[in-house]
């Protein structure tokens, strides 16, 4: 907001989170993951399929993929993408379209990686974790359980793993994994950590929380599909799950379903160039709309002129208004972006004491 005799200002209309656009893949396959990383969302799934995109738009199949394994997981760290998958595939690459197997120690199947603290953690089968500090060399983690595990985060300086029978695993960077009282007996799917508090996601509607990692209190998600992904960005949990269920949250404890347009299976959800971006079975790819307004700038140029300057989203339309009490607002445009910055001239009788503008999407 711009103080002074002219003033500009940016209203935002309905909830971003409300509103989801399925985005053409152009493939059918399952999708496992969703990372977003240098400007680019990454995504991988069946066939050794790799997917990349800057908007989350327009998606293209980059060359040079290693493997036709399912990839379950794909994380970034150092400047290196790392890929996880079945039969204990390892690939990694720094350029995204050139990819290289790796020796991973194990042939169980993967279901998820992430990295923190300058360490890979990927886990998966009979109780597979296998670690690197490089991404080329890994060594297996005995944790002493054979339930299988499907995801793996990190954060606040902890690794938290999850799996079936409500299993939780946390480790530091010593590499000790201690089991913690979950609470449920229900397969855990997801891991996501925010705002000091670790959400872990699961089947028939299941979300935990936790301040500490060990420490764990069911909150009710308000639906009862399977919850697979979740991630937080922004101020915002966004899980995902089964039925295109997508259930929103900014605090942990009290959460919103959303409708998200599909009925396919989301599977992993990611946050990047201000939106949500899931991905699940059928090549399905869902886009929240911008949850950061953009921004409204006022120059006056000349005593009856002033331009206006919108930065937003390429291809959004925002109306613009003005005002000379704040209280009545009468439209001026329709402005639509066709880059990130849009521009208005607006015209008015010289000697305008005050005038206030704003921005509706």
């Amino acid at each position: 907001m711009i103080c002074g005799c002219f003033l500009a200002t940016f209203c935002r209309g309905a909830d971003p989170l409300d509103s989801w656009t399925q985005r053409a893949s152009g493939v059918a396959i399952t999708f496992g993951a969703i990372t977003y990383t240098a400007g680019q969302f990454m995504v991988v799934g069946a066939q050794g399929t790799v997917l990349e995109s800057a908007d989350g738009i327009s998606w293209a199949q980059p060359h040079g993929y290693g493997t036709d394994s399912f990839l379950y997981g794909v994380a970034y760290g150092d400047g290196l993408l790392v890929a996880a998958g079945d039969t204990g595939c390892i690939q990694t690459s720094k350029t995204r379209t050139n990819w290289v197997l790796r020796a991973s120690q194990t042939q169980n199947y993967l279901a998820w990686d992430c990295f923190g603290d300058g360490m890979f953690v990927a886990v998966g089968e009979l109780g597979t974790i296998i670690m690197s500090t490089n991404g080329t060399q890994w060594s297996v983690a005995a944790i002493g359980s054979d339930v299988n595990l499907w995801s793996v985060g990190f954060g606040n300086g902890l690794f938290l793993a999850v799996g079936d029978n409500g299993t939780i695993l946390t480790a530091d960077d010593d590499g000790e994994w201690i089991a913690a009282n979950s609470g449920t007996t229900n397969t855990l799917e997801g891991v996501a950590y925010g705002n000091g508090l670790y959400v872990v996601t699961g089947i028939n509607g299941t979300i935990l929380t936790s301040p500490d990692g060990d420490t764990w209190s069911a909150v009710n998600s308000g639906v009862s599909d399977d919850l697979y992904g979740a991630a937080f960005a922004n101020g915002v949990f966004v899980v995902v799950g089964n039925n295109g269920a997508i259930v929103t949250s900014t605090n942990g404890m009290n959460w919103t379903p959303r409708a998200s347009g599909t009925f396919h299976q989301l599977l992993a959800v990611a946050y990047g160039n201000g939106q949500f971006v899931a991905i699940g079975t059928s090549g399905a790819i869902m886009q929240s709309d911008p949850i950061i307004g953009p921004t409204l700038a006022l120059s006056v140029t000349t005593p009856s002129t002033a331009l206006l300057s919108v930065k937003g989203w390429a291809g959004l339309t925002y109306q613009l208004e003005v005002s000379t009490n704040c209280q009545d607002w009468v439209a001026l445009t329709n402005l639509t972006l066709t880059n990130v910055t849009g521009q208005y001239l607006d015209s008015f009788a010289p000697g305008v004491s005050q005038r206030y503008y704003r921005a509706v999407r």
